[in-house]
């Protein structure tokens, strides 16, 4: 599978994973106690899974544009995490999404 940890991206075998003291690659990437954790999350519109994460916070795709979405987000995000619905509709008519519009610094 496809592991995500901090940044770093890697295939990896899962017979790998079985031990992985065996395999230098698996132990440089597992994740250290203070590693960040992510979650995946599967939305079936493809433009309501572009969304924007900072400061605790998600900035994502209005309620009404994509209401499937919408309901998957609120039930398995983290209630802790504050949830902004953008209304993006004109913007995914130039290709545009939430994620090219943002300059993060």
């Amino acid at each position: 599978g496809t592991i995500l940890l901090g940044g770093k991206m890697g295939k990896i075998l899962s017979h790998y994973l079985t031990n992985p003291q065996n395999n230098p690659v698996v132990t440089n990437i597992l994740p250290s106690p203070n590693a960040v954790v992510y979650k995946h999350i599967h939305v079936p519109d493809t433009a309501a899974a572009n969304v924007v994460y900072v400061n605790n916070t998600i900035v994502r795709r209005a309620k009404h544009e994509y209401p499937l979405s919408d309901a998957i987000l609120r039930a398995q995000v983290d209630k802790k995490i504050k949830q902004i619905e953008v209304e993006a509709d004109e913007l995914a008519k130039v290709d545009g999404a939430l994620s090219c519009c943002s300059v993060l610094y």
